[in-house]
């Protein structure tokens, strides 16, 4: 693999296939290369194994400068100090807003994903709202005639992009993520009707369910599917507009998170598709939500009045008020107003202050405790459990009354 000054040099290239479009040598090296976003992997040790051609464009600077070092120790130095930071700590969670690349003039964001051999996947979607002005900077000025220190140091290059291509390749194998790249068939009327399986990953049949599935069509594997799915991904082939989305795949009794992108020359109408699983995690959330209605429909029925409180502190660590995060219709029946979002001192300063330093006893100490109170604005005895709601950290409680 010659090395070069091109950005992404780091990938090798797409063989032809017997039709005349272009299909990789495998599934890692085709996706990192035709990938419109940038990727690249973190080592362990915090250096750069990966780059594909998007990562390299966006960074500003040749793959063979990045590869093997530390992103703080690339030269030039043109990425900012957020997102170096970010890069040397990728366990971290990525940053929420969009970061600028002032060299090469682009907004990017961010997204982490640790690999099961303790590297890291790191992924820059541009978020450019408009092309960048041209640079004079880039792309670099022709390099001069090769002296022989020139040539020792391309031998050197070549064997840290092949240990570079060879990292990839284990990555990608053994990723979590499926990943398949299809060929879309359209009827007459330029309607998606069907999709041929080109190429797959080992995670493919684990999250699909379907065995040797490359060379056959999604209609012959499952003859009900969806059209909605080959709606979408027509919609790709034809208009290069990648898309992230989430949809169930009745046939398949999944629901899966996808993100897809037209792949090869527009005529061959080729699109690559990275997805997920995620029917466990949509089942646990409809539980919850079930849990929650539930939940909701008892806390709104009972008779005893339930709120739910912060305890606030001072910086000596004095409990000073209590803020009310929640309450029943019980509750705000039984005190005469609704305390929601509203300080204890707020609603009446009159309140006494025993009521503080209960809650607040009871929120550091962690030991719940039934009482019997009178409290003056409210003109009412009342008989109530106390207990501490979350971690040793939390300062909320609960109260039944």
């Amino acid at each position: 693999m010659p090395a070069s000054d091109t950005p992404g040099a780091a990938l090798p290239a797409a063989t032809p296939s017997a039709s005349g479009g272009q299909l990789p040598l495998a599934g890692a090296d085709f996706v990192l290369q035709t990938m419109p976003g940038g990727v690249l992997a973190l080592a362990p040790n915090g250096t750069v194994a990966v780059l594909n051609p998007a990562a390299a464009a966006l960074w500003g600077v040749p793959a063979a400068a990045v590869l093997g070092h530390a992103p703080a120790q690339v030269q030039p130095a043109v990425l900012p100090p957020e997102l170096l930071q970010a890069l040397a700590q990728p366990a971290a969670p990525a940053p929420a807003a969009p970061l600028w690349l002032p060299y090469t003039r682009q907004w990017i964001a961010m997204r982490t994903a640790r690999a099961a051999d303790g590297q890291w996947w790191v992924y820059w979607d541009n978020v450019t709202a408009s092309p960048p002005a041209p640079q004079s900077a880039w792309p670099p000025q022709p390099s001069p005639p090769p002296t022989a220190n020139h040539l020792h140091e391309h031998e050197l290059t070549q064997a840290a992009l092949r240990q570079a291509e060879e990292r990839y390749r284990t990555l990608f194998e053994g990723m979590a993520q499926g990943f398949c790249v299809v060929e879309v068939q359209f009827d007459d009327a330029q309607r998606a009707v069907d999709y041929r399986f080109l190429v797959t990953n080992p995670a493919f049949e684990q999250q699909t369910g379907l065995y040797n599935a490359v060379g056959k069509s999604m209609r012959a594997l499952r003859p009900g599917h969806e059209p909605a799915w080959f709606e979408l991904y027509g919609q790709i082939a034809l208009t290069g507009e990648s898309q992230r989305f989430a949809q169930v795949a009745e046939q398949l009794g999944r629901f899966y998170e996808v993100y897809a992108f037209r792949v090869g020359n527009p005529g061959e109408h080729k699109v690559a598709i990275l997805f997920s699983d995620v029917s466990e995690a949509r089942r646990t959330e409809e539980a919850l939500r079930e849990s929650e209605a539930s939940y909701r429909a008892l806390f709104s029925s009972i008779d005893e009045g339930y709120f739910l409180c912060d305890v606030l502190f001072d910086r000596q660590g004095m409990p000073i008020d209590i803020l009310y995060r929640d309450a029943n219709p019980a509750a705000t029946r039984m005190v005469g107003a609704d305390y929601r979002g509203r300080r204890l001192f707020e609603v009446d300063p009159a309140y006494e202050a025993y009521w503080v330093e209960i809650f607040g006893r009871v929120a550091q100490t962690g030991v719940g405790e039934r009482l019997e109170r009178y409290a003056e604005p409210n003109q009412k005895w009342y008989d109530f459990y106390i207990s501490k709601v979350g971690d040793a950290d939390s300062r909320r409680v609960a109260v039944v009354f």
